[in-house]
């Protein structure tokens, strides 16, 4: 019973009744609340965005354009998917704004790794 109550607060999928704002106490209520949601997310993104790195490796080696643009759009929804979510939970737009672009950059920077260490190989 006591492990299921922790479960609980991961699986319901409503917005909390809070401003979520950059306080200490906001942030912990936040992550105890969608704790999986964000391991899924962050690390599911980071991950995946090796495989379009992979293609972009295949298209160089290759020499084919047409692989440059299937990287692309397979990179566009791990781009996406944390951007939004980070938008969608947050509800103070400028700071959603600030951590969205945060989320992009750390992906970015992510990726370029991805492409730098495959490219190593």
């Amino acid at each position: 019973m006591e492990f299921t109550k922790r479960f609980l607060p991961a699986l319901k999928l409503k917005r909390p009744k809070f401003n979520i704002a950059f306080e200490r106490e906001n942030f912990s209520l936040f992550f105890e609340t969608y704790w999986i949601q964000m391991i899924i997310v962050s690390c599911l993104s980071s991950v995946a965005l090796g495989l379009p790195a992979l293609v972009i490796k295949f298209a160089y080696t290759e020499g084919i354009f047409t692989f440059y643009l299937l990287a692309l759009l397979l990179s566009i929804p791990w781009f996406l998917v944390p951007i939004l979510f980070v938008l969608y939970y947050v509800k103070d737009m400028a700071q959603a704004k600030k951590a969205a672009i945060i989320t992009g950059g750390v992906l970015l920077l992510t990726f370029i790794i991805w492409v730098v260490a495959i490219f190593q190989f």
